[in-house]
């Protein structure tokens, strides 16, 4: 028992690990792209160093789970009238325009938020017991399958299911499922 004790703890501190070094770097990231944003030449150090990395900006965005702004933009073609089309802030962080510049700007903040709410998730236990509830849901949002599917809704139902059950059986046969996880450990530490 002692070992799932340490085996929870060591996720809760992985968990803890892991957003807080993406919290750190969009940090980090932010301050590139604000010393960015006051440079003027293509060629300035800090330029290159916000250029070099527009990927991984754009990755911790992407495991904030924050959805790709557009921006509205307009372009005339010849001396016609102006046709309006969106462009990927994703894709164009790099301008300074100032409706992109905003929206840049409020991705890093949000991104920020994220993962400092996921370092005080890993510590809070409302959330586990949650995240063990609702496990099935969990995991198909994880696997990026919407959640309201019917099979997702009968899935959680079979979870519900297999617990309850579960339940019910551990406390009917107590002694012989404790001997019987015992023996199992003992031959997988072998």
């Amino acid at each position: 028992m002692i070992r799932l004790l340490y085996i929870f703890l060591f996720v809760v501190f992985c968990k803890i690990i892991l957003n807080l070094s993406k919290y750190l770097e969009i940090k980090s990231l932010f301050r590139k792209y604000e010393k960015y944003n006051g440079s003027d030449p293509l060629t300035t150090p800090s330029t290159i160093d916000f250029i070099s990395h527009q990927q991984r900006i754009k990755k911790l965005f992407r495991d904030a789970n924050l959805e790709n702004p557009s921006v509205p933009i307009y372009e005339s073609v010849f001396l016609g009238p102006l046709f309006p089309s969106r462009v990927s802030v994703f894709e164009n962080m790099q301008y300074t325009r100032e409706d992109v510049v905003v929206h840049i700007k409020m991705l890093f903040y949000q991104a920020e938020g994220v993962f400092l709410q996921r370092i005080k998730e890993a510590i809070n236990p409302i959330y586990w017991l949650e995240t063990l509830i609702y496990l099935p849901k969990k995991i198909f949002i994880y696997l990026g399958i919407p959640i309201d599917r019917w099979f997702v809704k009968i899935s959680i139902f079979v979870w519900w299911v297999f617990i309850t059950l579960g339940n019910i059986l551990y406390v009917i046969y107590k002694p012989e499922i404790d001997i019987r996880i015992k023996q199992i450990i003992m031959n997988f530490m072998k």
